[in-house]
């Protein structure tokens, strides 16, 4: 698990998808999710995530607090 930080508009999202697109070949957009998309903050939620090997891309997923307190939790695990 990768977390990217960074000041809005420094290039997070390109880089991501930069990785992800090396990494997938074709079949990177599936991989990527962002929770500004209704349709993929639907999938995020039901943890409807694509099937198989790979990276998979969690874009702008800390506008749900929910998530953002349990990807907190678990950092604060490996301290």
């Amino acid at each position: 698990m990768v977390f990217v930080a960074g000041p809005r508009q420094c290039g997070k999202t390109t880089l991501a998808k930069k990785i992800l697109e090396e990494a997938m070949g074709p079949k990177a957009d599936k991989f990527y999710l962002t929770w500004d998309s209704a349709e993929d903050r639907e999938k995020i939620v039901r943890e409807r995530f694509p099937s198989g090997k790979g990276l998979l891309v969690l874009d702008e997923i800390h506008k749900n607090g929910i998530l953002v307190t349990s990807a907190e939790r678990f950092l604060e695990s490996l301290i």
